[in-house]
């Protein structure tokens, strides 16, 4: 999966591999990069043989894609740096959700509602739409625009529904 965030132009000359010791170098060591750093281990370890969960770190940025093994479920991914997290679920481009406590809660929310099946999922002609509910009430909406050929392929429209759990 590729997230809008990560991207960018030189990445394909760059050492992908940046693990242990040396991720102090690019990203700062706080509670944050921490807990996403424990929160990609727990998810790696709980959903061995059920999604593959891919990290990586590239001049100061780290992200984590979720890439589920059953059709129909949603991939999960978040990229942060010293300055902000974003998290997304499918091709969506994700939500800027702030790089501290609250963000993290609702980064950590989104990543287990996309493993639960908890992301609701309306395919029109023109558009998909990702829709997460958040503890405090609140929704967080992503849509990405769909292609031209879209439109031939169909779906023509599909009723909203939650996105398959990951088991």
């Amino acid at each position: 999966m590729t997230h809008p965030s990560a991207a960018g132009p030189d990445d394909d000359d760059l050492d992908h591999d940046v693990d242990g010791p040396d991720r102090t170098a690019v990203l700062p060591d706080d509670a944050v990069t921490r807990a996403l750093d424990e929160l990609a281990a727990k998810l790696a370890r709980d959903l061995r043989g059920v999604a593959d969960v891919e990290t990586d770190a590239v001049r100061g940025t780290a992200s984590c894609d979720v890439l589920p093994h059953r059709a129909g479920a949603l991939g999960v991914w978040w990229v942060h740096d010293a300055e902000s997290l974003e998290v997304g679920v499918g091709e969506a481009g994700g939500w800027e959700v702030g790089r501290d406590a609250a963000g993290l809660a609702r980064a950590t929310h989104v990543v287990w509602a996309a493993v639960h099946g908890r992301v609701r999922v309306c395919l029109t002609p023109r558009r998909t739409r990702y829709a997460v509910d958040l503890p405090d009430g609140s929704t967080l909406v992503d849509e990405r625009r769909r292609p031209a050929a879209a439109l031939l392929r169909g779906p023509w429209r599909v009723p909203a529904h939650d996105a398959p759990a990951y088991r």
